[in-house]
């Protein structure tokens, strides 16, 4: 994609349906998100590229990026055997993994991407004065005919009293008028590592490939990948 005015250009493919559009604020994100690109065959994709001279920063070992995905699709690459190994959080986790035994959580907490699913409801209006869960069931309005309308994204403000969506600072709801309260935190989560069974296998079959003449044998415990006898 060539680069002319960033205003324009971004904005415009932006718009066409599934495309998938990036723009490396240096050279360093730049490498991956060409790298990104190469890997991406389902939908269209394009990223702006930097122009101009400007303060030199650390590119990968080798000049070459690393492909960057989207945690659900980590989720699924995992199930389907296409990854071994990814990072994602356990909100993803919990929404893409379908609840599936062939994925197996070796950390629990990295200590990074913090962030919790979360009831939110606008600042005003009849909402005002409601801080937490028990006032927001307790109100009036609520009856049988016309309960608490709540939907996932704060897109859906308009046709919704209330939201369920995941924070991490807080920013978006105060931009969109929105605040949580009290007892409304559904989940919470943080960057868990995970692999697929499918890549105990593969190393299994590998090793036993490699060692045909009997002098290793390789067994994996699936119940528990922490037993490993050679």
């Amino acid at each position: 994609m060539v680069p002319h005015i960033g205003a324009f250009d971004v904005t415009f493919v932006a718009c066409h349906p599934n495309m998938g559009v990036m723009a490396a604020s240096d050279e360093a994100k730049l490498f991956h998100m060409v790298a990104t690109a190469a890997t991406i065959s389902d939908r269209p994709s394009c990223f702006r590229y930097l122009r101009g001279n400007g303060v030199s920063v650390e590119l990968s070992p080798g000049n070459k990026g690393i492909p960057l995905e989207r945690p659900k699709y980590i989720t699924r690459k995992l199930l389907s055997g296409d990854l071994d190994l990814g990072i994602v959080g356990l909100d993803t986790f919990n929404e893409h993994g379908q609840g599936s035994e062939d994925l197996i959580i070796i950390h629990e907490a990295l200590e990074y991407g913090d962030c919790h699913l979360s009831v939110a409801i606008p600042q005003y209006g009849i909402f005002e004065n409601v801080n937490s869960m028990d006032k927001l069931a307790k109100m009036p309005q609520w009856t049988e005919e016309k309960p608490l309308r709540v939907a996932i994204g704060f897109t859906y403000m308009g046709i919704a009293d209330a939201i369920l969506d995941i924070v991490s600072n807080g920013t978006t709801l105060r931009e969109n008028n929105l605040k949580e309260i009290k007892g409304g935190v559904v989940l919470e989560s943080q960057a868990w590592e995970t692999y697929s069974v499918l890549c105990i296998v593969r190393f299994c079959l590998t090793l036993a490939i490699e060692c045909s003449s009997g002098c290793v044998y390789c067994k994996q415990e699936i119940d528990d990948p922490t037993k490993r006898s050679t």
